[in-house]
């Protein structure tokens, strides 16, 4: 089935067996719902025992890459760029006071690229999912980090990109969990996306990149972060 040698160094056998299934989903192009082939045959094919092949099924199943179904087989599961930002969310919860520096120069970055391409790619109906995402984060009282977060995850639909969903989503989605968790006001805030929206909505995407790179640096100033170098 394929040519490779594994590492008996490394302790978990298993593990390497699931990068192997994983390469043979991704090169074979699998799409979602198609049925992996048994147990038996991977075994056979990639030189291990049946128990190993079943542990690397689990770690593929947890990785969300695979479906289990009892009595039916293995197959494989839709997978999004939402799967892909699990991973990183858990990271910077990991990274504890770390996680804030981290989040930032990645939204320095990706941000105000992000905002851009809305601009330049976003239609009509993607402008009106902007405007109600902004309508109901509301104006009055403290930031709730999830209205924000919804309106740049309606950004990133008008984008088309969807890998900013793994990529810029999660650490941003940080950076506004720290706001919330100051209390600040949320008026301003939804006065920097409703900028946001405006430059989108006009098709202004030199307009837009500076407005999400001022949005960026408001964050910086609010909690206190690094500066740009």
């Amino acid at each position: 089935m394929c040519d490779f040698e594994f590492d008996l160094q490394r302790a978990k056998l298993y593990e390497q067996v699931a990068d192997q299934i994983q390469a043979l989903i991704v090169q074979e192009a699998l799409g979602a719902g198609e049925k992996l082939p048994g147990e038996r045959e991977l075994a056979e094919g990639l030189g291990v025992c049946r128990t190993v092949v079943r542990e690397a099924i689990r770690a593929l199943e947890v990785r969300g890459l695979v479906l289990v179904k009892p009595g039916c087989g293995t197959y494989v599961r839709a997978f999004g760029a939402a799967d892909a930002a699990t991973p990183v969310t858990l990271y910077l919860r990991l990274q504890g006071q770390r996680a804030s520096a981290q989040a930032i120069e990645i939204a320095r970055g990706l941000a105000p690229e992000l905002a851009a391409s809305a601009a330049a790619r976003g239609t009509a109906a993607d402008h009106e999912a902007l405007k109600q995402a902004l309508l109901a984060s509301g104006a009055d009282g403290a930031l709730e980090a999830a209205g924000l977060d919804a309106f740049w995850a309606a950004l990133v639909a008008a984008s088309g990109v969807g890998l900013y969903t793994a990529t810029l989503l999660p650490p941003l989605s940080w950076l506004h969990g720290q706001l919330a968790a100051r209390g600040v006001a949320a008026a301003p805030w939804l006065t920097r996306c409703g900028a946001v929206l405006t430059a989108v909505r006009n098709h202004e995407a030199i307009v837009a990149r500076a407005i999400g790179r001022d949005y960026v640096a408001a964050l910086t100033e609010e909690l206190a972060l690094p500066p740009a170098p």
